[in-house]
């Protein structure tokens, strides 16, 4: 659906590079085969819907093609495989985490938290009292 409303400096981007790449013969038509490519490369990106960012990716080149020296990617993209391709992976080894490393503890407790253990913490003794002065009794 074409968007409503007055034309954005993108909108004129778009129809000041639609007219250069109709011109085949500017710049020994390096534009036009510079579009060409981001159009079969975009399209296999896009397979997988899971990929994100292809609009940041869309920016940049657009910038690069308009000979923005200065262009940078202006937000993150992640691109996938198309989902026919991809397999199911496993974690790689890591010495502490991975199922193979076994248990760092043999015996399969905890260790003690500080010091050689044979300190005992002070014991508590709670006493049983009756209500106290302020508490309120319903």
């Amino acid at each position: 659906m074409p968007r409503k409303g007055a034309k954005t400096k993108f909108d004129e981007e778009v129809v000041n590079l639609s007219k250069l790449l109709r011109n085949e013969h500017g710049e020994g038509g390096v534009l036009v085969s510079q579009h060409e490519f981001w159009v079969d490369f975009r399209a296999r990106v896009a397979r997988n819907g899971s990929s994100t960012g292809l609009e940041a990716l869309d920016d940049l080149v657009m910038a690069m093609f308009n000979g923005d020296d200065a262009a940078v990617l202006t937000g993150a993209v992640v691109l996938l495989p198309a989902p026919d391709t991809m397999t199911e992976g496993t974690a790689p080894y890591h010495p502490l985490f991975s199922p193979e490393a076994g248990s760092p503890h043999a015996s399969g407790k905890r260790p003690a938290l500080g010091g050689s253990g044979k300190s005992k913490a002070p014991s508590v003794e709670k006493t049983a009292q009756g209500p106290q002065e302020g508490d309120l009794h319903v």
